[in-house]
């Protein structure tokens, strides 16, 4: 008897913080690029990695990221701000394309 607890709680607990996936929509992956303004991009080593850093205007720098598949879109930094602080992201095209997941936690269905 006391096994069968135990397999329970096991099984709880591996569920509880193993989440689940939402939808797949525009909203949430606009929710997520609106988040990161304010943020340096320093932290964003997938960004730093492409080293695709092109001038946007004559203040800001574009560094344009290809994810997800077929969607093109940057985040826009201001030239002068050695932190490189993100001001605000455009998409470059593909927007039908953009769109992500959200990951739902056990409370945020409960």
């Amino acid at each position: 008897m006391k096994s069968k607890i135990e397999i329970f709680l096991i099984l709880s607990i591996l569920l509880g913080f193993s989440g689940c996936m939402g939808p797949n929509t525009y909203a949430i992956f606009k929710e997520h690029r609106d988040f990161e303004i304010g943020f340096s991009i320093k932290n964003k080593k997938y960004i730093l990695n492409t080293k695709e850093k092109t001038i946007y205007d004559k203040n800001h720098y574009l560094y344009i990221v290809k994810h997800p598949k077929h969607c093109i879109w940057g985040y826009i930094v201001r030239k002068k701000y050695k932190k490189q602080i993100i001001v605000d992201w455009v998409i470059i095209s593909g927007k039908k394309y953009c769109k992500e997941e959200e990951t739902l936690s056990w409370a945020d269905i409960i």
